[in-house]
């Protein structure tokens, strides 16, 4: 097979990531054939040149002219869940719009280039449901997805190598839109409840450079120990990395799915309560001595079992992190070596001087390691006391079910 076939015949099958890199496709269809209006022609083009992974079914795309802006809606067959990908700059397509986008709109701090998106967001939001979107993009279309996630509040956005929201003190000083932009930002940003996850490869230019001059981003930042410089074909031909934002976006949906499911059998229990305060007559707070047990007891349980998938989800993500961690240590490590600028110290005088000044492998990378390990210890040992918690719990209301027959009924209802 040539080059570049998993990007050509399948996609990585992360519903997030490709949709992000085949958004790039449909824009540039959009941009050279704008007479196309059938979609099966559209998907004809698109698929000619990267294929819609078996998982991920076109549902509407757009493209606005006048920004530049653009963006393409998949449904994850798997979930059901909507992938609203938008488009990065693109250097095959609409070049020009997408340059200016990236300085008026980001650098200088426009953001001329959101209301497209935010109207494409809305027209999804009201045929599938705000609740079912997911916004996701690349570069450019990162800064985007990020923006509309704090617009909409959604429950998670996934970012690839993606641009800041704004670049802090360089915006043009006294403009009102400028002003207008950067404050609704700011305040959506205090206001946002969901998760956003930033996928960033080692050495992307765009963040180094994004970061180095004051780059304003939100979410959870994992590195992929990966220097496959800023695009995503490379990153979806790497089977490793692939599977590392698969665990890392399973981990991040479980902790989202996790507080939906507290929420909504917390609300369950209220209304049983009603239910019991209903049908009795005469009863403490309207419930039965028995019938307060089980309410408690299964408050107990839904909260225990919560923090016991939140705390497991989230020793997932430390781990993630901190392998990006570990692996940034090495890499500064090793460059040391190289670091003679022209003098005649070979690599390991180099590291020797370096050890008399105390930079030395343990003091990088050896120092971060244990960090790294010990977060980790004590989120595990966090998860640990909640099982234990669960266990003994669960001892608890066995013994009284046991001694209580109207217990017993109810919890063998409750299944």
């Amino acid at each position: 097979m040539n080059n570049k076939s998993i990007v050509k015949e399948k996609g990585s099958e992360i519903p997030s990531l490709d949709g992000s890199n085949l958004s790039y496709e449909f824009e540039k269809i959009r941009v050279k054939m704008p007479e196309i209006v059938d979609s099966e022609d559209l998907l004809y083009y698109v698929d000619d040149s990267k294929k819609i992974p078996k998982n991920l079914e076109y549902l509407d795309d757009f493209y606005d002219k006048r920004t530049g802006t653009s963006g393409t809606a998949f449904r994850d067959k798997n979930t059901g869940k909507v992938i609203v990908s938008y488009t990065g700059t693109n250097l095959d397509g609409n070049t020009l719009e997408d340059i200016y986008a990236d300085f008026s709109g980001i650098f200088l701090g426009t953001g001329i280039h959101y209301p497209p998106a935010f109207k494409f967001y809305e027209k999804l939001a009201e045929k599938y449901g705000a609740e079912n979107l997911i916004p996701t993009g690349h570069s450019l279309a990162g800064n985007v997805a990020m923006r509309v996630a704090l617009r909409y509040n959604s429950k998670m956005a996934i970012v690839y190598n993606s641009a800041p929201l704004y670049m802090k003190g360089v915006q043009v000083k006294f403009s009102p839109i400028v002003s207008q932009n950067i404050n609704q930002i700011n305040e959506d940003i205090a206001n946002y409840t969901g998760r956003i996850v930033r996928i960033v490869a080692e050495n992307d230019p765009l963040t180094v450079i994004s970061e180095e001059f004051n780059g304003v981003f939100v979410g959870d930042k994992f590195t992929l120990p990966i220097s496959s410089g800023h695009g995503l074909d490379d990153i979806v031909e790497n089977a490793e990395q692939v599977a590392k934002i698969l665990r890392i976006i399973n981990a991040e949906e479980q902790l989202v799915s996790t507080i939906e499911k507290v929420s909504s059998r917390m609300q369950s229990l209220k209304k049983k309560k009603r239910s019991f305060a209903n049908s009795n007559s005469i009863s403490l707070e309207g419930v039965t001595s028995s019938q307060l047990i089980y309410l408690d007891a299964m408050q107990a349980q839904i909260l225990s079992e919560g923090l016991i998938n939140v705390s497991t989800s989230s020793l997932e993500l430390i781990e993630h992190s901190g392998e990006g961690t570990q692996y940034k240590a090495q890499s500064l490590y090793d460059s040391l070596k190289n670091s003679n600028l022209g003098l005649s110290l070979s690599p390991d005088e180099l590291l020797s001087a370096y050890a008399e000044a105390g930079v030395h492998y343990d003091s990088i990378v050896g120092e971060i390691s244990r960090h790294c390990s010990e977060k980790e210890k004590e989120v595990q040992d966090i998860v640990d006391t909640f099982n234990r918690l669960k266990t003994n719990l669960d001892t608890g209301i066995q013994a009284l079910i046991e001694k209580d027959k109207e217990l017993e009924n109810m919890f063998t209802l409750e299944g």
